[in-house]
């Protein structure tokens, strides 16, 4: 498939790992473009609006994705994204990404798209691509894997190669560095690793939210950053949560059990209602709905600064929500450089 005339894609379903690596493919074939992230919430989709219709001063071309668009909820956003599709910008390259594979709300966007050309589904690999895939990722690392260790990985990690790739990477520099006497890794060498180790991601953040333990936050933010990218640690993620959260506590007001905004069929996934039974009474609506607002506020900093700057503003954010239950103060706190106790901060 040649990718050189295609300015606009939609990529559909659950594998977020593959259509993480078609979009790095692509972003490979213009090394030159400005490279911008948007979500549509709050005011982004403005935003993005605006990086589409604008050249840029600096390069000759951008490259934009826009994620979770099964939320797009405005006709009028919706009808704007359709108009552009139709007659994209030349300089400019427009992904879409929804772990969905079919848009019901947004299903005019849908149709604009080709299967197998501009329209793209990743699905989640089969069981015995799953162990090959395990298999020949420790091959090159000079490791074989046992079967039952390779059941351990996908029993505990979430099954997309992104998970995989971050697990197993981590695991063979831990081997590496340790210097394995023998060549394989066994059952009992991944249910040691997973156990001491954590995989650090914005929903296990947000679980240390709710539940106002700020070091805990602090250590699982800088967890992620060394994980990954700074840049591409999630609010977005932080932010559904706080919406599950908020209508959990409107339908616990008005008796309709757990009805959400986001997720399938309105409803929670059992963990989250036992998380938000047992700790969503640390913060009021009135603390969620402000939570909310200091996370859009959040967003809009974050994309006016360097990426080294940005793990400080992280930490404030953290303190704010866990502190201050999401009002802001005058006065800038930086967490990780106090080491009073929550009561002495206050």
């Amino acid at each position: 498939m040649t990718t050189d005339k295609i300015k606009t894609y939609l990529l559909l379903g659950p594998e977020i790992g593959k259509k993480q690596d078609f979009i790095d493919k692509l972003k490979k074939e213009q090394p030159d473009a400005e490279y911008y992230k948007f979500y549509p919430f709050d005011n982004q989709m403005d935003s993005l609006f605006e990086t589409l219709g604008n050249e840029s001063l600096f390069s000759p071309s951008r490259f934009i994705v826009l994620d979770e668009i099964d939320q797009i909820s405005k006709q009028g956003d919706i009808a704007q994204l359709v108009s552009y599709i139709k007659s994209p910008d030349k300089n400019a390259t427009l992904i879409l990404c929804s772990k969905e594979v079919f848009l019901k709300k947004q299903n005019t966007i849908q149709r604009c798209f080709t299967k197998d050309k501009d329209l793209l589904f990743f699905f989640e690999m089969y069981e015995s691509d799953k162990n090959k895939w395990l298999k020949d990722f420790f091959k090159k690392e000079n490791f074989s894997i046992s079967d039952r260790a390779c059941e351990i990985i996908k029993e505990q990690i979430e099954n997309n190669i992104q998970e995989f790739r971050n697990v197993c990477t981590q695991m063979a520099v831990f081997y590496h560095s340790e210097e394995k006497e023998h060549p394989q890794i066994t059952e009992e060498d991944v249910e040691d690793f997973l156990t001491h180790t954590r995989a650090e991601n914005e929903d296990t953040l947000f679980k240390y939210l709710i539940k106002k333990d700020l070091e805990a936050s602090i250590d699982c933010l800088h967890s992620i950053i060394r994980q990954t990218d700074v840049n591409r640690i999630s609010i977005f993620k932080i932010w559904l949560n706080f919406r599950n959260l908020l209508s959990f506590k409107i339908s616990e007001t008005n008796g309709t059990n757990g009805k959400v905004f986001s997720t399938d069929k309105g409803y929670l996934k059992a963990k989250d209602k036992f998380i938000f039974n047992s700790f969503g009474k640390n913060y009021s609506q009135k603390n969620t709905e402000d939570i909310m607002e200091l996370i859009s506020d959040f967003d809009f900093k974050l994309k006016g600064i360097p990426a080294n700057v940005q793990p400080v503003l992280w930490e404030q954010f953290i303190y704010t929500v866990i502190i201050h239950n999401g009002i802001t103060t005058d006065r800038p706190v930086f967490a990780s450089f106090h080491n009073e106790s929550q009561t002495e901060m206050i």
